[in-house]
């Protein structure tokens, strides 16, 4: 799943209340999550209950290889980041997966978070490698562009 945030909506977000352009698309992101939360209470109190299906109670955790493989797919090349791409996503649904599953088996002092940095020549496939895997994984996907920082 991929998140974009119409540049205008962040513009007019600063201008009108004075902030950041990381305040602004903070605030765009939590009022847009707020505002699925209305709409979906609204829906249940007309309807009742959503109706849960086989696959929507629990994301399916993916292995290395198969996130591998579909990167395969839609990504020509680049097959050590599609390989350490595709740990690095696994073993992160893994752990949230295992610690939601064992709360009173694993006391955790500090969830050491495994942020990953993709750098590379321009056209090397690095967002639409991420893009690709959040459409796999089912997750959304934050793309900054940096390039107005370099």
């Amino acid at each position: 799943m991929k998140i974009s945030i119409p540049k205008e909506a962040i513009t007019q977000i600063m201008s009108d209340y004075d902030c950041s352009e990381k305040e602004a698309a903070k605030a765009y992101l939590d009022a847009e999550e707020k505002s699925k939360e209305i709409f979906n209470s609204i829906l249940a109190e007309r309807f009742g209950a959503r109706k849960q299906t086989p696959g929507s109670l629990a994301p399916k955790i993916y292995t290395p290889k198969e996130i591998k493989n579909h990167l395969d797919k839609y990504v020509i090349g680049q097959e050590e980041y599609k390989k350490r791409l595709a740990i690095a996503a696994a073993y992160h649904f893994a752990m949230i997966k295992y610690l939601s599953e064992h709360p009173d088996d694993v006391t955790v002092i500090r969830f050491r978070k495994k942020n990953t940095i993709t750098a590379g020549p321009s056209g090397s496939g690095k967002t639409y490698s991420v893009e690709v895997l959040g459409d796999l994984l089912q997750v959304p996907t934050l793309i900054i562009d940096a390039t107005d920082y370099t």
